[in-house]
């Protein structure tokens, strides 16, 4: 059996590990909108349960709220949005910017070669340690900023 107090640590530990530090940016004031929603594709074309914690780094407060804890939003995204896990590729439309708040249109390939379209929606956070980052506050498919016809 294995002890659940073990995969916790072991989670942990790969979340804060250099490896996975110096592989992606961290959420900082230099990186522009653009560079977020790039970061967050990256580690998702990698896939593993390290990068995936990477994604969760990049969200919003409020997004890390109802998402998380890391292991849940995993689970999340490997569940529910399994089409962006380990993806052939991903194309990003130009970004529609209003002050604080940002939209980043996404054309991702699956691992099938199938096309799906989702919309970044971030907003400029000023936290203690990171005055002015840009983070994810969701990911939605384009039909969902529009509502019912």
């Amino acid at each position: 059996m294995i002890d659940p107090r073990a995969t916790a640590v072991l989670l942990v530990s790969l979340i804060c590990s250099p490896l996975a530090a110096a592989e992606y940016a961290r959420p900082s004031p230099d990186l522009p909108p653009e560079q977020v929603v790039q970061t967050q594709l990256d580690a998702l074309k990698a896939g593993t349960d390290a990068d995936l914690a990477v994604v969760y780094r990049f969200a919003s407060p409020g997004n890390q709220r109802s998402t998380g804890p890391v292991g849940r939003f995993i689970d999340l995204i490997k569940g529910r949005f399994g089409m962006m896990v380990a993806h052939e590729s991903a194309q990003l439309a130009p970004l529609f910017q209003n002050n604080d708040e940002a939209m980043q249109p996404v054309v991702l390939i699956d691992g099938d070669g199938q096309p799906h379209r989702f919309v970044w929606m971030l907003r400029r956070y000023e936290l203690e340690g990171c005055k002015g980052c840009w983070l994810t506050d969701g990911v939605v498919p384009p039909e969902a900023l529009f509502g019912p016809p």
